[in-house]
């Protein structure tokens, strides 16, 4: 109690009883280290809003107190309703850190318990307590953690720290507040609880959310490193913020069987500064049984972006699991390679699964739903034997290839742009209108009907030399309702490409409307 408590280098306190902490701050007599032990079955109790620091300008330069808290030991805040800081400095030269080594108990009944050492901290083990209202904050060192256990209703605090988990070790928390600072591995920070959030701060390890616990991706700039893994087995929620790059490389979220990855927002996966970090490649792995949802939001959730060539963020989607646009707006705008090997997409009314650019290869999958599934740039393929069967398509733009087969089985898709390549296929009782603009088939191209086609705006042409086919299967109809035409406007000597129309017994190829002229067959020069 009383005033100030000065401790020389080479000090020891131990305890091996009771020493509770009332009033009076913990300052250096003067540059070096020193050692509080507290032992197996003692304790030492904080009561008050009291301090570890150096508050004198004296030059003294850096003094550790080395907090050593054994197995069985407790370190306790009992009373007080602000803040203990353990660790503080006058200036650069007058310092007093803290490195607490905890394998007993760390137990915050009331308050801020704030380590705040300015230096390299070690709590290897053990546990922590924060009761309800309560936070450990971990402001400022560096903090390198085994197999301990945060539990309780209140918070452990990440505001500045760099906090990395031994390998091996698991750091189990039931509620984290990922304000700031790192967390690194290549141990694993295990989330339990439901009221853990990350609101800023770079992801540099491994951490992951348990079957039923929850993380919320709130706040600012959440940044991830390469090699950063966010796997989720429980419930992710995307609420604000962005997800950015601390630098080049690769990161991964896995989003495992039965668990939700939430997006509630018009948000994004992009980067945003001019730092010239080169490109970076978040992987998103949505596992069989997983669930990629947008559930609110009526704007777009951005899926991979750029501040320009020299500051991007890609965003590469495996799915195997089931995309579920609620409403608004999903951009694949990725600007990479993608690879999304099969899995569903839920597309409701009105919403909008949309890909703007990369490369993506999709193996069996299906997108159902009222809504649209759009392709407005890039490439999407289908590999060999694989059939990917949509309800509802809008190819606005890129190119559609194969080898595999792309199946329009609703009534609302449309063809309005872009380049055939590939293989597509419209199936008894399905509808696909081709409207707006310039519509290209390349060669190899093939259009197979046995549902219905609707033509009614825009011309057909070749994308390059060679041939393509369009089969009017038995019992289909080919609709031409406009004055539209097959032809080579361009001139880009692309030389001849032969579109042939295989009208099968039992298909109908139908000039419907308009009383101008339908041109099957025309070139822009030799």
């Amino acid at each position: 109690s009383g005033g100030v408590k000065n401790f020389a280098s080479g000090a020891a306190l131990t305890n091996q009883g009771n020493v509770v902490w009332s009033s009076g701050t913990l300052q250096p007599a003067g540059s070096g280290t020193s050692t509080i032990t507290n032992a197996s079955g003692a304790l030492f109790d904080i009561q008050g809003d009291l301090a570890v620091t150096d508050t004198v300008n004296n030059d003294t330069g850096t003094h550790t107190l080395n907090f050593v808290n054994q197995a069985g030991g407790e370190l306790r805040r009992s009373s007080g309703t602000g803040t203990v800081t353990l660790g503080g400095q006058f200036d650069g030269n007058d310092r007093m850190f803290f490195t607490l080594q905890n394998d007993g108990a760390f137990n915050v009944a009331t308050g801020t318990a704030q380590v705040n050492g300015f230096t390299t901290v070690s709590s290897n083990g053990g546990s922590f307590l924060a009761s309800t209202g309560a936070v450990i904050d971990f402001v400022g060192g560096s903090h390198t953690l085994g197999n301990m256990t945060s539990s309780g209703a209140g918070t452990w605090q990440l505001s500045g720290a760099a906090v990395s988990v031994s390998a091996g070790n698991t750091v189990n928390a039931s509620n984290v507040a990922f304000n700031a600072g790192s967390v690194s591995g290549p141990g694993e920070l295990l989330i339990t609880g439901n009221a853990s959030t990350w609101t800023g701060g770079t992801l540099a390890g491994n951490l992951r959310v348990a079957s039923g616990g929850t993380l919320t991706l709130s706040g600012g700039v959440k940044n991830f490193a390469s090699g950063a893994a966010l796997t989720n087995q429980g419930n992710v929620v995307w609420s604000s913020g962005t997800l950015q790059p601390a630098g080049p490389g690769t990161s991964t979220i896995t989003n495992a069987s039965g668990a939700l990855f939430d997006i509630q927002g018009d948000l994004a996966v992009t980067d945003t500064v001019n730092n010239d970090t080169n490109t970076h490649t978040l992987n998103f792995v949505n596992q069989a049984g997983g669930e990629l949802r947008r559930s609110s939001g009526t704007g777009t959730a951005t899926l991979g972006g750029q501040f320009d060539g020299n500051d991007v963020m890609l965003f590469n989607l495996q799915n195997n699991g089931n995309v579920n646009v609620m409403t608004g707006t999903v951009q694949i705008n990725q600007f990479g390679t993608s690879s999304a090997n099969g899995g569903s997409f839920q597309i409701a009314s009105g919403a909008l699964f949309d890909v703007v650019a990369g490369t993506h290869t999709f193996g069996n999958m299906t997108s159902s739903g009222a809504g649209s599934w759009r392709l407005s740039g890039g490439t999407v393929g289908v590999s060999a034997g694989a059939s990917a069967n949509l309800s509802n398509l809008a190819f606005n733009g890129g190119t559609l290839a194969g080898p595999g087969e792309v199946l329009i089985t609703g009534n609302g898709s449309s063809w309005n742009g872009g380049v055939l390549s590939g293989n597509l296929r419209v199936a008894s009782g399905g509808l696909l209108t081709l409207a707006g603009g310039m519509k290209l088939v390349a060669s190899g191209a093939q259009l197979t009907n046995q549902g219905n086609v609707v033509w009614t705006a825009g011309n057909i042409e070749p994308a390059n030399s060679g041939s393509s086919t369009i089969t009017n299967a038995s019992g289909a109809v080919f609709d031409i309702r406009g004055d539209v035409a097959v032809t080579d406007t361009v001139n880009n000597d692309t030389n001849t490409h032969t579109l042939s129309f295989v009208n099968q017994s039992g298909g109908e190829l139908r000039r419907s409307t308009s009383a101008g002229t339908v041109t099957l067959g025309g070139f822009f020069d030799g």
